[in-house]
């Protein structure tokens, strides 16, 4: 009784024909050539969606920042005299809290992964 699979051995022998060195290449090369094109067309068209999505999507986030703009500015803390809550007024603001979390935030992702 032969314990040895038939498929199994096909495949072996299959694997120890000489094939041309020649052929091979041309054929990884072709196939590799047809790849790259491909991989081209679908960054071609990916960057034509993500176009036409910014420039639908332009005036609407436009107008968001100009809506969100004054309340973002809004001092926090009020200083007793003008000039000094227009010199604080870079660092005491809503907009700045926000920036500084979201700096925050990614130095921590950053170090834990």
């Amino acid at each position: 009784m032969e314990d040895r699979d038939p498929m199994l051995q096909a495949l072996f022998a299959e694997a120890e024909q000489q094939h041309s060195d020649e052929d091979f290449v041309t054929q990884v090369m072709a196939k590799v050539d047809q790849q790259v094109r491909w991989r081209r067309i679908r960054w071609v068209c990916l960057y034509a969606i993500l176009i036409v999505l910014a420039w639908m999507l332009a005036e609407p986030i436009q107008e968001l920042v100009y809506l969100a703009l004054p309340w973002l500015t809004q001092p926090l803390i009020e200083a007793p005299s003008a000039a000094l809550n227009q010199w604080l007024l870079p660092v005491n603001n809503l907009a700045t809290v926000l920036a500084l979390s979201g700096m925050l935030l990614y130095k921590s992702y950053r170090r834990l992964f």
